[in-house]
């Protein structure tokens, strides 16, 4: 069998020089995935990743051409092959030199929707960055050696070269093996062979389901109908992510994990017995921003008005930031009920694994778009900001550097929980920095519109909750990670402009509700009269109705009292 294998290669044309050009287009193909965050490498790992790896996948491809060259005669197709993976490991190099993030959805996503024209307004920056590149020292060096190293790697004689390339083979066949039974994600990312096909097929597939879904949306019935008195001239809607009520100071958690909504606390509706309606962001999500009450099981979501329309036609201008994905296994949804918005931005990464070849994106990434839509020349605004919160792995949450509390302040704090160990205790400790970031970032946006001279609203509430450390040293949910914050913050200028309102509010901080009320809410708050608006799930109205609530479209056991 080996006799054989070398056969094959030594009657291939020039192996050595074939190899050394798929040694370092495989490099070039996968440079953006040893320094992912996910992955957590050393400098020195990532180097041993990238070059043993690569040279194990330029082993299997010289393999693959010299067997078509020895027994199909296959030059055309060698031809055919060896340019697409030119082109493949050149964008991948460059757009993660240029931009930060190499051969991923978000790439092919930005090529796919650049028209020729659009195309053409990246040249001077291209340039730009070419120019830069081939100014650099460091590239003329990186050049010097490739080709020292290239023409040594020649003139070695054969069994040092077997050696050579046998045992960074085997290393390399052994990390990608460690890598790819280690991590539950980005394993067709370790292989840019396996990843560009299968992110061409995502993407095909989730842009069909996508225009799917909104050409399914209902529309708003009787749009001309729509009345309103804007009371409130700005509203802005933050929805959180995973932020669990009882963990937050402001509703009693003995760490401060809300310093500045704490210390305008008296100046905040703070709702305490507001629930989401699923335990999944998207079902979630899609009642919030729709008239799909949690009490209706029948029909999907968009058989439903979306709450986006409703302002839209009540003169609102409309604005979806995030810093959550565009698309997606779970995220359809969301994207398409968002998509009849003026304004949509995903600031951070577009669909569901483009953190993990990318710099993390934290929730400060939404600042600067939402301020830029607070000063837009409109009359009204209505702005969604989906964070990213405290979703799922809670130590990429928040800048390391601004970490709050450490496990020997969790230890510390009177929590009444003897079975933490050191892992609940971090656990815990990174699920509060979390969501201490969340409030900063919460009080960036208060500061703008308690500034605002008109009169304007903010709220605050989360997709769901999350079980942290309770009752054991794990995380999850269940039956009480629907306990969600409620927050609402109204400016001077609003309080002023509506005394009636800021009574109706007073009033209702105690009621038992869904966030699918939102809607309803939000015409109470904005002055907006529409026909399928109903007191009975408005909380803010006299006409509400508390009743058992429905999660996941089931009773909420905790309801039994109604």
């Amino acid at each position: 069998m080996l006799k054989k294998l070398t056969d094959i290669l030594t009657s291939f044309p020039h192996v050595r020089l074939w190899y050394l050009i798929l040694f370092i287009l495989s490099v070039a193909c996968l440079i953006d995935v040893p320094g992912a965050p996910v992955f957590g490498m050393s400098k020195f790992t990532q180097i041993v990743f990238t070059v043993s790896v690569s040279a194990f996948k330029a082993s299997l491809l010289i393999i693959f051409a010299a067997w078509l060259w020895r027994y199909c005669k296959a030059s055309i197709l060698l031809i055919i092959l060896l340019v697409l993976y030119i082109i493949v490991a050149i964008t991948n190099v460059g757009a993660f030199a240029f931009y930060g993030f190499g051969m991923s959805r978000k790439l092919i996503s930005l090529i796919a929707q650049t028209n020729p024209s659009e195309a053409s307004e990246f040249i001077p920056d291209i340039i730009s960055h070419l120019g830069l590149l081939l100014s650099s020292l460091w590239t003329w060096i990186a050049v010097i050696i490739a080709i020292l190293a290239g023409v040594l790697f020649c003139k070695l004689p054969r069994i040092v070269v077997i050696l050579i390339t046998s045992a960074l083979s085997l290393t390399g066949l052994g990390m990608y093996t460690w890598l790819f039974f280690s991590f539950d994600t980005a394993k067709t990312s370790i292989a840019m062979s396996l990843r560009i096909p299968k992110y061409f097929m995502d993407q095909r597939r989730w842009n069909l389901e996508m225009q799917q879904r909104i050409d399914n949306k209902k529309p708003l019935p009787h749009p001309e109908s729509v009345k309103s008195e804007h009371a409130a001239a700005n509203v802005v809607v933050i929805i959180g992510e995973s932020s669990n009520r009882p963990n937050l100071s402001l509703y009693g958690f003995p760490l401060q994990t809300s310093p500045y909504m704490d210390s305008i606390a008296d100046s905040l509706i703070v709702f305490t017995d507001a629930i989401a309606s699923s335990l999944l962001t998207s079902a979630n999500v899609e009642r919030i921003i729709s008239f799909k009450a949690d009490d209706l099981v029948e029909g999907d979501w968009y058989n439903y008005p979306s709450l986006i329309d409703l302002f839209k036609a009540a003169g609102y201008k409309t604005y979806w930031l995030s810093n959550q994905e565009r698309a997606g296994v779970w995220s359809n949804a969301v994207g398409a009920l968002a998509s009849g918005v003026d304004v949509m931005s995903f600031v951070g990464m577009e669909y569901c694994d483009d953190t993990l070849l990318a710099e993390r994106t934290f929730d400060d990434v939404l600042l600067p778009p939402f301020k830029k839509a607070l000063s837009d020349d409109a009359d009204y605004r209505m702005i969604f900001l989906h964070l990213l919160g405290s979703h799922t792995i809670y130590h990429k949450r928040f800048p390391p550097e601004r970490a709050r509390y450490s496990v020997n302040d969790i230890y510390s704090a009177p929590l009444n929980r003897p079975w933490l160990n050191d892992d609940g205790a971090q656990l815990l400790a990174d699920y509060s920095n979390s969501l201490v970031f969340t409030d900063s970032i919460w009080h960036e946006t208060f500061r703008e519109i308690a500034d605002n001279p008109s009169p304007s609203i903010l709220i605050y509430l989360s997709d769901h909750g999350e079980k942290v450390c309770e009752g054991d040293n794990l995380r999850g949910r269940d039956s009480h990670s629907v306990e969600i914050p409620f927050i609402i913050y109204a400016n001077k200028a609003y309080r002023e402009a509506n005394p009636g309102i800021m009574e109706q509010l007073a009033a209702a901080k105690d009621r038992p509700f869904s966030s699918a009320a939102l809607v309803h809410m939000l015409m109470t708050l904005t002055g907006t009269d529409y026909e399928l608006y109903n007191g009975a799930d408005d909380p803010l109205s006299d006409s509400f109705v508390a009743r058992t609530r429905m999660v996941d479209e089931a009773p909420w056991i905790h309801d039994y009292k109604y």
